[in-house]
């Protein structure tokens, strides 16, 4: 199926292979195959110009050099022109969404298991029993994990859709933690703990999350990630 970007300049998808896939797909653990903009006929997303020649740096996320370079000679020049950013970009996106397919027994599963945690699959039965997530990318070429109908409001000039959540607010987003008292309950619980890393939360779902959500805005704009916010702790 082809992507359609909207009014994002750039789209694709995060690939993450189950381990249940067979040769050189089948291992012990989930793992992150790469950033793949969409485009040709699979999507009709917009392309960097990267340098294929460019030293690429060592991340956590791969422990195969050539397999790395290749990720980035076919896709990463197209997704990036910096290949630092790029790869800082794939650990980082992918690094959630991997600790929740950890231990679970199919892809059907993890894929269940993505979607309640808030991520957009947008295809849980692609090649070699791997797992894509629809991803974007505005003008500032900063990619986010976003579902393809919302990629205008994340990446492009689309406004974003009015809220459906019953929260009232202050006329600030996301309050401070003294500031916090302003927000009006009848508040809807939080997706996952604020305690753990997960899907992105909503900014007004609690009070935690509105604090965090000001400091670090990756945390409501793509996932929850694991680096401490002790700020966020009255």
């Amino acid at each position: 199926m082809s992507m359609d970007c909207g009014s994002a300049p750039y789209c694709g998808v995060l690939v993450l292979e189950s381990g249940f896939g067979s040769g050189k797909y089948h291992h012990p653990t989930p793992a992150v195959h790469g950033l793949w903009p969409e485009i040709g006929s699979y999507g009709n997303s917009g392309c960097f110009n990267g340098n294929p020649n460019v030293a690429i740096p060592t991340v956590s996320c791969y422990t195969d050099s050539s397999f790395q370079q290749h990720e980035w000679t076919a896709h990463g020049v197209c997704a990036s022109n910096d290949p630092v950013s790029f790869f800082y970009t794939v650990c980082n996106l992918s690094a959630a969404p991997l600790q929740i397919m950890t231990g679970l027994k199919s892809v059907s599963t993890m894929a269940t298991a993505l979607q309640k945690a808030g991520y957009p699959v947008w295809d849980s039965q692609a090649p070699n029993s791997q797992i894509y997530l629809s991803a974007c990318a505005g003008k500032d070429g900063v990619w986010k994990l976003a579902s393809t109908s919302n990629f205008g409001s994340v990446c492009g000039n689309t406004p974003p859709p009015p809220s459906s959540s019953t929260v009232k607010t202050t006329t600030k987003a996301a309050p401070s933690s003294s500031e916090s008292a302003a927000v009006t309950s009848t508040r809807s619980a939080c997706s996952h703990n604020e305690c753990s890393p997960g899907g992105r939360l909503v900014a007004t779902c609690s009070a935690c999350a509105a604090t965090v959500c000001k400091i670090d805005s990756y945390c409501c704009q793509t996932g929850w990630d694991s680096i401490p916010h002790n700020n966020a702790v009255p």
